[in-house]
């Protein structure tokens, strides 16, 4: 019998085969065996990749950073301990130089620095050279009798006084001490002496009248030689006051020895010394003794000022 749903000139192939490609049955029963097979996948890997990248970005990464912040940081830190030791160098260095400096510096200072005395050659074995080095000698107190003929506020006051006694034989002497200016004709060991010149001077219409004058002890700083010579001079000038209030007339000797014995540096003495060199051949009268002997005073009262 003619089957009503197919032509002739159909094909006689089943229509869900050709039309749909089906699988055959057993096929879905197989692709289902597949399917279970596969879903237990393995997730280890996927573990172990996940567990790397965190720990990539948690620790991995942070130490870079760190190495990288050291990395640019020293520099600085090798700049400040650089600072540091050369600090601590040059502060010894100065502690050194302000306790005494290094051997070189030393030397060199000393070789600048001249010593306070003469040192003695080693060589030789001389002893120190004393006229180069000074020390406080005591200049005693000098005391006379002296006839004073006026005293004056200004020294232009005095010329008139001067002048006058100048006109009767005398060589009368200005001595300013204390903002003073006193005129002195004579001087005399003894207070007696002295009066018995006022007297007779008083019948040439001569004023004046007999005092007693001195020089305090004091210390001036001289050479050995210098202070050798000034103690000659204090024994000189008093022996010679002595003996020209007694009239004697050979005074002149002491002072020529005294010349002698001036020192060849003769330092503070040496207004004094030369007044003396230049002075004692002329001082031959009396009445000029008296002159250079209150000149003499006057000069030694000045030393070291």
């Amino acid at each position: 019998m003619k089957n009503n749903f197919f032509s002739e000139d159909d094909d006689m192939r089943p229509f869900v085969v050709k039309k749909m490609n089906l699988p055959p049955a057993h096929a879905d029963k197989d692709s289902d065996k597949q399917e279970n097979k596969r879903e237990p996948e393995d997730h280890s890997y996927n573990e172990d990749s996940r567990q790397r990248i965190i720990e990539e970005h948690v620790y991995e990464i942070p130490t870079q950073r760190r190495k990288s912040m050291f990395r640019s940081a020293k520099p600085l830190l090798i700049s400040i301990l650089s600072a540091i030791t050369i600090g601590v160098i040059l502060g010894f260095i100065v502690l050194r130089m302000g306790a005494g400096g290094t051997g070189a510096t030393n030397n060199i200072e000393a070789s600048q620095t001249p010593s306070p005395t003469n040192s003695t050659t080693g060589a030789a074995g001389e002893e120190e050279d004393s006229s180069s080095t000074t020390s406080p000698i005591e200049l005693v107190e000098l005391q006379a009798y002296v006839l004073q003929a006026g005293v004056y506020s200004e020294r232009d006051n005095t010329d008139e006084v001067v002048s006058t006694f100048e006109s009767h034989g005398y060589a009368p002497v200005v001595w300013e001490k204390d903002r003073q200016f006193y005129v002195f004709t004579h001087l005399f060991a003894a207070e007696e002496q002295a009066k018995e010149v006022v007297e007779d001077m008083e019948k040439s219409e001569l004023e004046t009248y007999a005092k007693s004058w001195i020089t305090e002890n004091r210390t001036v700083d001289m050479s050995e030689e210098e202070g050798v010579f000034i103690q000659e001079f204090v024994e000189t000038w008093n022996e010679t006051v002595e003996k020209h209030s007694n009239q004697e007339t050979d005074v002149i000797a002491l002072w020529e020895q005294l010349v002698e014995e001036i020192p060849e540096e003769e330092g503070v003495l040496e207004p004094l010394t030369t007044y003396v060199t230049t002075e004692i051949e002329e001082a031959e009268m009396a009445i000029e003794m008296d002159e250079l002997l209150l000149n003499t005073w006057i000069l030694y009262e000045q030393i070291g000022e």
